[in-house]
């Protein structure tokens, strides 16, 4: 695994919480990663991310004999998705609710910056921590809060891929052109 690339997607996800191995977070080798994000670490026990559990599991919660039609998942990443799912049933009382379908998001599709440069660039936070007079907070008139997520994690995470760049850039331009349907929506 890439350790050094996992501040960066910390930095780009943001998360509100952070579920975290016990026997991984004993080891110390995150513990410099971890520091800026204690307040949302959560640690729980190793055998809540053991892969072969997690796989039976993700079958049973989809209704699906096997996995293969969500992607090609590796050990780790099915040990990640069962530990997130049994947080869920855990905290939400066995009560678990709808969830999409788990999706991989391919390396390198979204540009990976390191804390100090995001920090640096006050995408979403200035340099005192606070949104206001962050770039985010200068261009965000959006009128929903799944709007403004969406901006926020776009802004974040800029693309990497030239054809989903482009797909992006037309979408805009087929508004700009159509004001009416623009203002409607």
């Amino acid at each position: 695994s890439d350790i050094a690339g996992i501040g960066g997607e910390l930095g780009r996800l943001h998360p509100g919480e952070l579920l975290v191995s016990d026997r991984l977070n004993e080891a110390g080798e995150l513990d410099e990663i971890l520091a800026d994000w204690q307040a949302v670490v959560t640690t729980l026990p190793a055998g809540r991310f053991d892969s072969q559990v997690a796989e039976r599991r993700l079958k049973e919660s989809y209704g699906v004999a096997a996995l293969e039609g969500f992607g090609a998942f590796s050990r780790s990443e099915l040990a990640a998705l069962g530990g997130l799912l049994d947080y869920i049933e855990l905290t939400q009382r066995g009560r678990l609710p709808g969830l999409k379908l788990p999706v991989r998001m391919q390396a390198g599709a979204a540009m990976l910056i390191d804390a100090a440069t995001r920090r640096n660039l006050e995408l979403s936070r200035n340099l005192s921590g606070e949104l206001k007079g962050s770039l985010l907070s200068e261009i965000d008139h959006t009128v929903t809060g799944p709007g403004a997520r969406l901006l926020a994690r776009r802004l974040g995470a800029p693309l990497t891929d030239v054809d989903t760049i482009s797909g992006r850039h037309d979408d805009v331009a087929f508004f700009v052109g159509e004001g009416g349907l623009r203002e409607s929506i």
